[in-house]
């Protein structure tokens, strides 16, 4: 049965600007360009710029759970606020098919002065859904998220654990397509952590999974699918995840392989 494709990224690229004053220089004349119709060259470099991320290629499919390995500072962020549309493309395309959600600030978004059932509300809306999606998804997100009691209690009084864990619940109960996690999964105890990969395996079947890490440990647990971003390129895929970390031990994190998978 061939595999229904979520997300397709084609040889994209994003540069940014080392300098600030340069930054602001180069806003400016943008803005006059696309003023007067001119073409912007988004494709070139100019005086202090770099390219963060090149040549990127990659494709997601129903049932992906793809992890993507980088030191920081190799593009993982970068590249996937580029898929959500968070930056604009410089180089390439990437096309999407069905609906996104992600978790960059897991709490991003969230009132400190409105209860967590408002906020599952406002956090709704931000994923997309109506009022009536959101009333339907309340009881599951409320009861996956372990804070009945606290529910309508204000944000402002939830330790950063529960407010995380409330984030990630509206997150994932908004069932999307896609759903990006960028080292998100920093939601609590042990146990509730747990709870959360075993969700994610669950709604892979349902949807794709990217998530983005330097985490060893977490990629055995979750992923299928390995990429492995360095200095803004990858250097590496594959399905053999016990292979594609040690490919990121040997090459990229420079580390013992004990240290990671004792």
């Amino acid at each position: 049965m061939e595999q229904k494709l979520l997300l397709e990224v084609e040889k994209v690229g994003k540069k940014f600007c080392k300098d600030l004053k340069w930054s602001m220089f180069h806003g400016m004349t943008d803005m006059l360009k696309i003023t007067f119709c001119r073409d912007l060259k988004r494709d070139q470099l100019r005086a202090e710029e770099f390219w963060a991320l090149t040549d990127i290629n990659l494709k997601l499919f129903k049932g992906d759970i793809l992890c993507i390995l980088g030191n920081n500072g190799s593009g993982k962020t970068t590249l996937m606020r580029l898929i959500s549309g968070i930056y604009p493309i410089d180089k390439g395309k990437i096309s999407i098919h069905g609906k996104i959600s992600s978790l960059f600030a897991i709490r991003s978004g969230m009132h400190p002065h409105f209860s967590g059932r408002e906020n599952i509300y406002i956090k709704g809306g931000m994923f997309g859904l109506n009022q009536k999606q959101i009333k339907e998804k309340m009881e599951w997100i409320i009861e996956f998220s372990e804070l009945r009691d606290f529910i309508d209690s204000p944000l402002g009084t939830y330790s950063a654990g529960m407010r995380s864990r409330l984030g990630y619940s509206i997150a994932v109960g908004t069932q999307p397509d896609i759903l990006i996690i960028d080292e998100g999964l920093a939601v609590g105890d042990a146990s509730f952590r747990l709870k959360c990969f075993q969700n994610l395996k669950a709604i892979s079947k349902e949807c794709g999974i990217i998530f983005i890490t330097h985490n060893i440990k977490r990629v055995k647990v979750l992923a299928n699918r390995i990429m492995i971003l360095d200095k803004g390129q990858f250097v590496y895929e594959s399905t053999d995840v016990k292979e594609g970390m040690n490919f990121y031990i040997d090459n990229c994190a420079k580390l013992s392989t004990r240290e990671f998978l004792s």
